[in-house]
């Protein structure tokens, strides 16, 4: 607890040195009176250097805090009218109106053009045309070159670094975080503008009152948008290829719909286009299976190069707004995806000891069926908030693999595994006098059911001599979160204190059976039949204080949790606990100015094992891991750190972060692995104090040069994990390492020419007790280009470069092209692409992959060279 005590101490110290004493305010109008909104503000000292600025907001008011009395020049401008510069002398707050008077130009000679990126307050404005090319089509392909905003490889939008927490299409949340759907199908014709909220409070009465370091996105549509979508249709070969998609989407003041019917075999993954990136919705639907079919390792880059698949999507997602207050909005999905996966990977296998090699020669048919959707009813408005959900997710999945080890039996590998989890959400806030009351309820029923089959059978000791295993495995969750908070502002003081309970029962049941063994006839050592209930309650005490550019949270929760264990053999464990802990969590914001602002954060937390962590009878996670954690409850505490400082700059359009994080978590378990010569593992448990550490850094900076139409980009992070781990019986030191670092460029390199370079480099090295093993690196370097022949032609170029490296030694050198011919119909909104996939027919892709003291040698088959003619089409036409 010292760490908190002295992280107020310094931070109080820090704010009672604050600085922010003046402030430079007033309004911007023209010599009419009119308000004139977005008008530029700078702030300069006299060596013409910008100290700070401001943007005039929608009723024409700008402000610009300042640190210490000074002379500065005031610099006010505005697109069409007289540049203002006053030079002011500020020794306190200062009251500063402004009237601009216009600047008769002649319009022939010089063309008026709005900047690309408007800053206005917290809230950034990029120009979708100033940004777009002729080949973008979708607004994903827009996002990509907006300095400050990174799309990663599933989809995820991110602003300096951080993920986005909310995706709206003019102001309304429709799919949840789902935002795939519309980043890939709307059309970027149909888009004015992409909006930044920084600092975004959803939560319409907790706005001024709850600060919020979350950004959202916002999509503004064009004026005139009402019916539009995408649409695609393709064949080629070979073998046949189709492609189809249909995406109609309806938007108006009253309701929103997006509709997506997809169909593919080119390798265009559609289980990422219901994938939600929502961190409050991040857990639901992920299937959380124990059992798993021995794979490859997927390339790490475009999908299209080699994903065999055969995939199916509709999906509808519909919002209306009832009436000024209250908005319902559902959603309801289908997924079909199989997929088709060969190669063969060579495995490594660092003991303190010895190394243990292990090839094998892979084929794995996966498929999937995923029947997923939700209803909502909210309320946001001032005065009161409701919102209520009810999500159904419903997934069964078909693996099947098959495997060649040298000098041993062919494997085959049957996975069966279904899985249902239905959720209901009630948020409620209601203003009580002076008073904001909150209740918050979460009801989760999940249920996975799981059948794995091993011809033959690799571990004989535990299962027998058979030739056939068969692992049953049944799990069932209940759980119910609920809490109940008041808050109150006291002058610059919010104080909110909260209480809840929470309870869970876990119930689960395996067996390992022979061929023809019933599952009532194995042995304790091959089954498990357990329930975990936890119920836990705790008291909050939050506070958050406000002065002038500092805000400061502090929480103190106080949790008291029950745990109970029945089942399985616990004559050497405790069937019940009882753990009383306090997890203090500090947060510090503070904004330098207009530019720059920092975050600071520490926090204790305590986590608990689930039920897949205390079975004392074996289970059978694939056809060469055994897994048996026969010790108590597991208890991981985590003390982290961390912070951020970022640098925005819409002006220059310059955007610069940096982040650092660190954690030390300490356990009462620790795991015991235990290697055959053939690679079987067995995994136990055992009951050990244990620490580990992790710490991570990383870097964006991304810089738009308007006059060159172009975006430059470098990432970069480096991250360190050590953590201890029984090898063969030996205790082992285990480091691990990763780096990497990337840069690029997106834009227009001469009149006709569009091109996205990207070059990235990826370090992983590990030590076991202080030994280091091999290195490995991979380079990875991606272009595309875009030759316009005529306004309405252009040839396209995708070209794919990977080298992977094991200490100093080649492993595989691989490149890839697509190149394609386009044609626009600009009149109609139609494309027409002919498009040579894998020109160069290279058959295979190594990589290399690391994990602890493991490492493997992937070599994966890659889709053939095959040829696609396809025709892309907006619904609706933009102008």
């Amino acid at each position: 607890m010292r760490i908190f005590f002295t992280i107020i101490v310094f931070f109080s110290i820090g704010l009672t040195n604050a600085y922010a004493q003046f402030k430079i305010f007033g309004k911007v109008e023209n010599d009419r009176g009119e308000l004139l909104i977005g008008a530029s503000v700078l702030l300069k000292n006299n060596r013409d250097r910008i100290l700070d600025f401001s943007i005039s907001d929608r009723d024409g008011k700008y402000q610009i805090p300042f640190d210490e009395a000074d002379s500065v020049i005031l610099e006010i401008s505005y697109i069409g009218y007289k540049k203002i510069k006053k030079a002011v002398f500020v020794d306190a707050s200062r009251e500063i109106d402004v009237k601009m008077v216009e600047d008769v130009v002649e319009l022939d000679e010089v063309k008026l053009r709005a900047p690309p990126i408007i800053d206005f307050g917290d809230t950034i404005n990029y120009s979708v045309n100033a940004f777009k090319s002729q080949q973008d089509r979708v607004i994903a392909d827009v996002l990509r070159k907006l300095p400050g905003i990174s799309v990663d490889g599933d989809g995820r939008v991110s602003y300096m670094g951080e993920p986005i927490e909310k995706y709206y299409i003019d102001g309304l949340d429709l799919l949840e975080g789902r935002y795939n759907l519309a980043n890939n199908n709307l059309p970027a014709d149909a888009v004015s503008d992409v909006q930044i909220l920084e600092n975004h409070q959803p939560i319409r009465i907790y706005d001024s009152l709850v600060f919020s370091n979350k950004t959202s996105l916002n999509i503004k549509l064009n004026k005139n948008v009402t019916l539009t979508g995408s649409g695609k249709l393709g064949g080629g070969l070979s073998p046949a290829l189709w492609e189809a998609n249909v995406s109609p989407m309806l938007f108006n003041k009253k309701q929103q719909v997006i509709a997506s019917f997809q169909s593919n075999n080119t390798g265009n993954n559609l289980e990422r286009e219901l994938q939600s990136f929502r961190s409050s919705s991040l857990n639901f639907g992920q299937k959380d299976y124990l059992l798993e079919v021995q794979s490859i390792n997927q390339p790490p880059f475009n999908e299209k190069f080699w994903l065999d698949n055969q995939s199916h999507l509709g999906s509808i997602n519909y919002l209306r707004k009832v009436n000024e207050k209250w908005e319902i909005k559902g959603n309801i999905n289908y997924l079909n995806a199989g997929k088709v996966l060969n190669g063969s990977t060579e495995t490594q296998i660092f003991t303190p000891n010895d190394s243990i090699q292990l090839s094998e020669n892979k084929r794995n048919e996966f498929n999937s069926n995923v029947i997923k959707g939700a209803l909502f009813l909210e309320k946001n408005i001032s005065s009161s908030y409701y919102k209520q959900s009810i999500s159904i997710n419903s997934t069964v999945d078909n693996k099947f693999g098959s495997l060649n080890l040298t000098n041993q039996s062919d494997f085959n590998q049957d996975l069966d595994q279904s899985h249902l989890w239905i959720r209901n959400d009630i948020l409620a806030i209601k203003k009580v006098f002076n008073s904001l009351i909150t209740f918050k309820s979460s009801s989760n029923y999940i249920k996975n059911s799981e059948l794995l089959s091993v011809n033959p059978a690799v571990f004989p000791n535990v299962i027998g001599n058979t030739p056939i295993a068969i692992q049953h495995l049944n799990k069932d969750i209940l759980d119910t979160k609920n809490k109940m908070s008041m808050s109150k502002k006291f002058g610059r003081l919010l104080v909110n204190p909260e209480m809840g309970f929470n309870l869970s029962s876990e119930d689960l049941h395996s067996e390992i059976n022979a061929e023809n063994e019933s599952e009532e006839s194995s042995d304790s050592l091959r089954s498990n039949d357990l329930s975990l209930i936890n119920l836990s309650s705790y008291i909050n005490i939050k506070t958050e204080y406000a002065y002038k550019k500092w805000i400061l949270t502090f929480k103190l929760p106080l949790f008291y949790r029950n745990f109970w264990i029945k089942g399985n053999d616990l004559a050497t464990q405790e069937n019940s606990y009882t753990r009383l802990n306090l997890e203090p969590e500090f947060n510090a914001h503070y904004k330098f100015n207009n530019f720059w602002k920092a975050n600071f954060n520490a926090a204790i937390k305590n986590e608990f094992g689930n039920a897949n962590r205390i079975h004392s009878g074996y289970i059978l996670r694939a056809y060469r891991n055994l897994l048996r954690f026969e010790t108590p409850l597991e208890e991981i505490q985590s003390q982290t750190i961390g912070g951020n400082i970022q640098y925005r700059n819409p002006i220059k359009a310059f955007f610069w972060s940096f982040r650092y994080r660190y954690g030390l978590m300490n356990s009462n378990i620790q795991e015991s692995y235990s290697y055959s010569q053939q690679g079987a593992s067995i995994v136990n448990s055992l009951e050990d104090e244990i620490n580990s550490t992790r710490q991570m850094v990383s870097m964006d900076i991304s810089k738009y040069f308007n006059s060159i139409k172009t975006t430059f980009f470098v990432n970069s992070t480096a991250m360190q994990m050590r953590s201890p781990r029984i090898l063969n019986g030996s205790t082992s030191d285990i480091e691990n390492n990763n780096f990497n670092y990337s840069f690029g460029a997106r834009g227009t390199l001469t009149s006709i020419v569009e091109y996205d370079y990207s070059f990235r480099q990826d370090f992983f090295f590990n030590e076991i007790n202080e030994v280091r093993a091999n290195f490995l690196r991979r380079d990875m370097h991606e272009l595309l280009l875009d030759v316009f022949v005529t306004e309405s032609q252009y040839f396209g170029v995708q070209f794919q470069a990977n080298n992977n490296f094991i200490s100093d030694e080649n492993t595989g050198f691989n490149q890839f092209l697509n190149v394609s011919y386009n044609y626009i119909f600009n009149k109609i909104g139609l494309d027409l692409t002919f498009e040579c996939r894998n020109l160069l027919n290279n058959q295979n892709y190594i990589s290399v992959f690391a994990d602890a003291n493991i490492y493997v040698l992937n070599q994966f088959q890659m889709r053939p060279r095959q040829f696609l003619l396809s025709a892309q089409f907006s619904l609706g036409k933009f102008d």
